[in-house]
């Protein structure tokens, strides 16, 4: 009969368990689980493997269900389409793949655009996907139920048809309401002049109807806005950030940039600065997550240029309070000095505890975790290795209490593919102890015994009895 007595009582009461056999189950130790460690191998999320499936996204309910979204360049019949997938907590898929847009629109922005697609989820599981239709410039969006059944047609967000809109992002609140926010080419809200980028939102409840117009996240000013990422509270307030590019006497500059907002859409402050750069410094891929809370934490990475090549060589956070004041200065996020590429993205869990992850030397995908005073909770971890084949662009969802699962594009020798990894969070768990029997558990989840006589018996009461059996804190012991 297997044990496994390691529990995690993180938010709980400590409790001695007994049984009717009169042994007491106390706490024997403390072990915090420094990082987070892989639940089961990576995997392929598309089932369809010819051509480039690319661009993915993900997103999490709260009893960690997901749902994964992707671009698929190459189904039958197809040029472009949105596909996705959907997960139970254990990781099983849920159906097969299917398309999220109509077959008819189906010529979606080339799979090489990868940010040009995202998914958001709330608690109980119902999501919405955006992306943006290659053909008539829109920016789309559909919304389905928590059984992954479509909510209504595909919706048209940006309503101008002399907008273009870019890199898209969209986060959902516990209640179900949305926000999308994207870049828009070729129009600007601010002004008569044309903008080269601008940031533009418009908020929507959960049946897809739109809180009011669309909106300027910025005010405005010159220069190039690229958005970042958005995240939203509990209440429905959100913040958005983004790289500001401008010129100061011929020379570039690269501002960290973002704004908080109310769940429909007003500006609950002045934009802020987050970081500026120094010289032959760039900016790039902001990012942001919000705790329940309303607590926020920013992420960059910084890149150099040597006359010769652009190279991004480490990343920084900034963490602030849910009114929008910072809690401290920026501080690092890698601690190796390798090379890495590509956006760092992060996940905050209901007590403000965050990981980042990134791809290092396109290859493999890295993460660490801090806890919600910035501080690094065990050392950076693996995610996905890789000895031969491109790993980037990486994306994160998480569960309240920490668990996460990543995607990225992967080569599968016929195109590009989407791929996943299941991570166990880092947490504080407990060992308990058969008092009164000396029985314990060692850390390898062994059961010992070391009794007077019989040291090899392992089981309690009769054959008819139900084994206490269970893999409790899901760290896939039983």
């Amino acid at each position: 009969m297997p044990f496994d007595w390691l529990k995690s009582f993180r938010g709980r009461t400590r409790r001695r368990i007994s049984n009717h056999f009169g042994f007491h189950v106390d706490r024997l130790e403390n072990i915090t689980l420094l990082s987070p460690t892989p639940v089961g191998p990576k995997y392929r999320v598309n089932t369809y493997t010819t051509g480039d499936q690319a661009g993915a996204a993900v997103a999490m309910d709260d009893e960690g269900n997901y749902i994964v979204v992707w671009e698929s360049n190459g189904h039958p019949g197809l040029t472009l389409g949105v596909f996705a997938q959907r997960y139970n907590s254990a990781g099983e898929p849920i159906g097969t793949e299917f398309q999220v847009d109509t077959p008819p629109l189906s010529n979606q922005s080339p799979p090489a655009l990868i940010s040009f697609i995202d998914v958001a989820m709330d608690p109980d599981g119902d999501f919405v996907v955006v992306w943006k239709n290659q053909i008539s410039k829109g920016l789309m969006f559909r919304r389905f139920n928590s059984e992954g059944i479509a909510q209504g047609p595909e919706v048209r967000a940006n309503p101008s048809p002399d907008s273009d809109p870019g890199f898209m992002r969209v986060e959902m609140d516990p209640d179900g309401d949305f926000v999308i926010a994207w870049n828009e080419f070729g129009e600007s809200y601010a002004s008569t002049e044309p903008a080269f980028a601008d940031i533009a939102a418009r908020c929507y409840t959960s049946d897809g109807s739109p809180k009011g117009n669309t909106f300027l996240v910025h005010p405005p000013v010159d220069g190039i806005q690229n958005l970042g990422e958005i995240a939203v509270d509990e209440q429905g307030n959100f913040a958005v950030v983004w790289q500001q590019d401008f010129f100061v006497d011929s020379t570039p500059h690269f501002d960290v940039r973002g704004r908080r907002f109310d769940s429909s859409g007003t500006p609950l402050d002045d934009e802020f600065l987050v970081a500026s750069t120094g010289e032959n410094e760039a900016f790039d891929f902001p990012s942001v997550s919000m705790a329940p809370n309303g607590d926020f934490v920013v992420t960059w990475n910084v890149e150099l240029s040597n006359n010769v090549s652009t190279y991004a060589i480490n990343a920084y956070a900034r963490l602030y309070s849910a009114d929008g004041s910072p809690k401290g200065t920026s501080f690092s996020i890698k601690s190796s000095g390798s090379e890495y590429y590509g956006p760092i993205v992060t996940a905050t869990d209901d007590a403000g505890n965050f990981v980042a992850i990134w791809t290092e030397n396109f290859a493999d995908i890295r993460g660490q975790t801090f806890d919600p005073s910035g501080n690094p909770v065990g050392s950076e971890f693996l995610v996905s290795e890789t000895l031969i084949l491109k790993q980037d662009y990486p994306l994160i969802a998480m569960a309240p209490r920490g668990n996460f699962v990543a995607v990225w594009r992967s080569t599968d020798f016929n195109g590009d593919g989407v791929f996943s990894q299941r991570m166990q969070a880092a947490h504080e768990s407990n060992l308990a102890v058969w008092r009164s029997s000396r029985f314990y558990l060692d850390s390898n989840h062994s059961d010992t015994w070391n009794g007077s006589t019989i040291d090899t018996l392992n089981t309690f009461g009769s054959s008819t009895d139900t084994p206490i059996a269970g893999d409790w804190n899901g760290d896939g012991y039983t």
